[in-house]
């Protein structure tokens, strides 16, 4: 499993500042289309291989890593197109209706697959990955495939939580009033490699930029690794479940998910971002710590609820507050930035959760994780400019 993801992780990283070059001299709707309809003939290739039965694993290493070079396109695009076309006044509404478009889809996903899988005789349990059916490796690929496809505001980002996603960006806002961020380009005059330039001065100008890459980071090593590589052998390992427990967990963070998107869609103005971001952040990591903890197959589904809402908190927070002072000239490649360095460390981060995992066990590495988490999270607080952030 560490390898697929890794194999997916490592292009996508690679591409992601070509990307986000490409989508400020291109049409974004145009990047968006061509990239849905490449991943859709991948993700079809591997679902012919299983139903044929014979997908072999070198065959899914090359399809996860054109699926991540593929997609590395469709985040940046997507994050500039929507302030093209969605007034600032409803952004905070249309984003959350995205939220919950994606979310229902993966509250109902993972009960079908789990139904599914239950009326197969076809399941059997393995130490070191968990829960894997004859063919499940694959199908398992294909699902997280769709659902990075379709959490492009959330890549990076808690929300990539015990579902298969990244940890968050963190916002850290400059101690002045709000305002956007200067810049703009002229692409009839200016080289691509001029625009990668800008970009990065861009992001390396503004305090509350860089260092919620750099925070999302070091997350994905402590957050993203051990959710990435770890649920699965938590389930069978430290709760005694199947894939009926593990379709459970991911429909009750979607569940949390949902109320979430629909009480932030509710509101014209997100107010006291700082605080609300972090303070649902360092509660998600908690949250995972006590995964990690003998409560249960019943208090993990309930704080999976928790991680769910406030993975989605993280994500909408830090989508509006991007594209609100980001130019939208800059806003492909910047959010490119943001996607390359909030991922850039999650390979090591599988690496490290896996030899972790064998070494003491899933649930410590759930608890060390959350908890250190945690603390790095809270070390932002102590910066007025976040705590003043409205």
């Amino acid at each position: 499993m560490g390898a697929v993801l890794a194999a997916h992780l490592l292009p996508f990283i690679g591409f992601s500042l070509v990307g986000g070059v490409v989508v400020d001299r291109l049409p974004r709707l145009l990047v968006m289309l061509a990239s849905d309809l490449a991943r859709m003939a991948i993700v079809a290739v591997i679902a012919a291989l299983v139903l044929l039965e014979r997908v072999e694993f070198w065959h899914l290493l090359a399809l996860s890593a054109t699926f991540g070079a593929v997609e590395a396109f469709f985040y940046p695009a997507y994050a500039a197109a929507v302030p093209e076309l969605v007034p600032a006044g409803l952004r905070p509404s249309a984003n959350s209706l995205h939220q919950l478009s994606r979310r229902f889809a993966r509250l109902l996903g993972p009960a079908l697959g789990a139904g599914g899988r239950r009326g197969r005789d076809r399941l059997r349990l393995r130490p070191r990955f968990g829960v894997l059916p004859r063919v499940g490796g694959p199908r398992r690929l294909a699902l997280r495939m769709r659902a990075r496809a379709t959490d492009p505001a959330l890549r990076g980002r808690p929300d990539s939580t015990v579902t298969g996603d990244p940890a968050p960006a963190v916002l850290v806002a400059p101690a002045a009033p709000i305002a956007p961020v200067a810049g703009g380009i002229d692409v009839a005059r200016r080289s691509a490699l001029a625009d990668l330039r800008e970009g990065l001065a861009t992001v390396t100008g503004e305090p509350w930029i860089w260092i919620a890459i750099v925070a999302a980071g070091v997350t994905g090593i402590t957050l993203a690794g051990p959710l990435e590589a770890g649920l699965p052998l938590l389930v069978s390992e430290h709760l005694g479940g199947g894939v009926a427990v593990l379709g459970l967990i991911q429909s009750m963070i979607s569940v949390g998910a949902i109320g979430a998107a629909v009480a932030l869609g509710s509101r014209a103005r997100l107010r006291r971002r700082g605080p609300v971001l972090y303070g649902a952040w360092i509660t998600f990591a908690i949250c995972v710590a006590v995964a990690g903890l003998p409560v249960g197959i019943a208090g993990v589904a309930l704080v999976s609820v928790v991680i769910g809402a406030c993975g989605a908190t993280v994500g909408l927070v830090w989508v509006n507050t991007l594209r609100d002072l980001v130019p939208a000239e800059q806003l492909g490649r910047v959010s490119s930035i943001d996607a390359l360095g909030s991922t850039a460390l999650e390979p090591v981060g599988l690496v490290v959760a896996g030899v972790a995992a064998d070494a003491w066990g899933p649930a410590t590495v759930f608890t060390v994780g959350g908890l250190s988490s945690a603390a790095i999270l809270s070390l932002a607080l102590l910066s007025p400019s976040v705590r003043r952030l409205d």
